[in-house]
């Protein structure tokens, strides 16, 4: 997405203390908004200001809220808020691997960890303005968007790593064996050996940003298209234009599903780069969508909501 810094922290995820600790009492249900959504929007959650991110993991879904400094965990059958697990500052990102769920802090400089089984909160530091967050290879990667590195947290000691990547390291996704970074600043794409910590930079023909993974694959957001990336080479492949700025996406089931900053929802065929169909998701800004049992959850950072929306209502 070709945005200054400061039109993109205004804009999206990054409207930009630090604290850690367990989860206080569940809360009580969240609560339907009051306009009526599309058939396809199973349900639309009021779940505090500025919800960030969302990602599926050990039976619940966990939601970042940007604005209120704490992870929510909710029953996706119920859509009851189970805990309310006190992050960092302003938390946004969200990885599952090695038996816990790690959010990103933006304004903490810092990971908060939660163990799924107590819902118990632990801070791992790390460099200034932490991004986004992925897990793979028995650890946690951050980029750090304040001072040009990718953080490792080894999740079994939570040792920590510092990698020099491009400026301003935004995206981050696993795929090809490798971590894959993204900076929009100065177009380029760093890949990171899992093993040695060596890094390839690839410069890119696009500004990119937020990612979508899974499968083997590997799309970067890139102003008003979705790009594709060889997981192998870093090589740009294929666009898929847009009407609006996309956001962070993922792959479900082999296909391709971004959110953008206008409101839409879009479906990519991989196979062919062609985009399936566009649908109106009644929030403001979706800014993070994941699968999870097979529904698709998007936040909308403008505003207050969760949404679950059913991909099998959209055909």
């Amino acid at each position: 997405m070709r945005r200054t810094r400061a039109g993109l922290l205004a804009g999206a995820m990054l409207v930009l203390a630090a604290c850690s600790g367990s989860a206080s009492s569940p809360g009580p249900a969240t609560t339907p908004t009051a306009t009526g959504p599309p058939a396809y929007v199973l349900a639309k959650l009021t779940v505090g200001s500025k919800p960030c991110a969302v990602e599926g993991g050990f039976g619940s879904i966990w939601v970042s809220v940007y604005g209120d400094d704490v992870e929510l965990r909710i029953d996706p059958a119920t859509r009851k808020v189970l805990a309310r697990v006190q992050t960092g500052r302003s938390p946004c990102g969200i990885a599952v691997g090695g038996g816990a769920v790690w959010v990103e802090n933006y304004g903490g400089d810092s990971v908060t960890r939660i163990d799924p089984t107590t819902n118990a909160a632990t801070t791992v530091k790390v460099g200034a303005a932490p991004y986004d967050v992925t897990f793979a290879a028995g650890a946690a990667w951050v980029t750090n968007y304040g001072d040009d590195t990718v953080t490792r947290i080894d999740a079994k000691t939570r040792k920590t790593t510092a990698i020099d990547v491009g400026n301003s390291p935004v995206g981050i996704a696993p795929a090809g064996g490798a971590v894959w970074a993204t900076s929009m600043i100065d177009g380029t794409l760093a890949r990171i050996d899992t093993e040695t910590l060596k890094v390839r930079m690839s410069k890119l023909d696009a500004n990119p940003s937020w990612t979508a993974w899974g499968d083997g694959q590997l799309w970067v957001s890139d102003a008003d298209q979705l790009v594709r990336i060889d997981p192998r080479s870093g090589r740009q492949l294929e666009a898929v234009p847009l009407a609006g700025a996309p956001n962070d996406g993922d792959v479900v089931n082999g296909v391709v599903w971004v959110p953008d900053a206008n409101g839409e929802l879009h479906e990519i065929d991989p196979k062919t780069g062609k985009q399936l169909g566009s649908w109106a998701t009644g929030l403001t800004n979706p800014f993070v969508l994941a699968g999870w049992a097979g529904k698709l959850w998007t936040v909308d950072f403008r505003g207050t909501a969760l949404e679950e929306i059913d991909p099998a209502a959209l055909r």
